[in-house]
């Protein structure tokens, strides 16, 4: 869902989705100043999306914008069935704030040709800062203006995804 700077969903109606605690494979995108804070979620993985798309799972674009899950430990991201090479991203861009502080462990669907983007761009920040490793299949860091907090990451142990293409950095 997407939900913009004056809340508006459809019509006056206003979800409760503080109390959400299952959101695998929703994607989510917060814009214009948006604040949005899920803190029953604990886990996410996209498993269940298409394999022939490209997604951007969780995004926060422009100033103010904060997509939050201060509770999220665990992300599996990729379609194990996927053959297409696609991937699943991670973005906050224009000084938008994705808040992952709490995960853990972020890995690729095992089998799954897809990989991951965490790419933060023009003042974009991504807090994972309690992530120890990156691992798991592929992965693409891509740092562009913005700041992606790493603090705790101590291993980095990439291997190629399942169609034989390798990891990146850039910073």
């Amino acid at each position: 869902f997407v939900l913009n700077r004056t809340g508006t969903w459809n019509g006056n109606y206003t979800p409760l989705l503080s109390t959400l605690t299952n959101v695998d494979n929703s994607l989510f995108a917060v814009t214009g100043g948006a604040q949005l804070t899920l803190p029953g979620v604990t886990s996410y993985v996209s498993t269940g999306l298409r394999d022939d798309l490209n997604f951007t799972v969780m995004s926060a674009d422009g100033v103010g914008s904060v997509l939050s899950f201060p509770n999220l430990t665990s992300m599996v991201l990729g379609n194990p069935s996927g053959w297409a090479n696609n991937f699943h991203k991670l973005l906050a861009a224009n000084g938008g704030v994705l808040n992952l502080s709490a995960v853990t462990s972020l890995t690729m669907a095992t089998g799954s040709a897809d990989y991951t983007i965490i790419e933060a761009v023009s003042g974009g920040q991504i807090n994972l800062s309690s992530l120890p490793a990156l691992g798991g299949g592929r992965q693409n860091i891509i740092q562009d203006g913005g700041t992606i907090n790493l603090s705790a990451l101590t291993t980095i142990n990439f291997t190629p995804n399942s169609a034989g293409y390798p990891s990146s950095f850039t910073f």
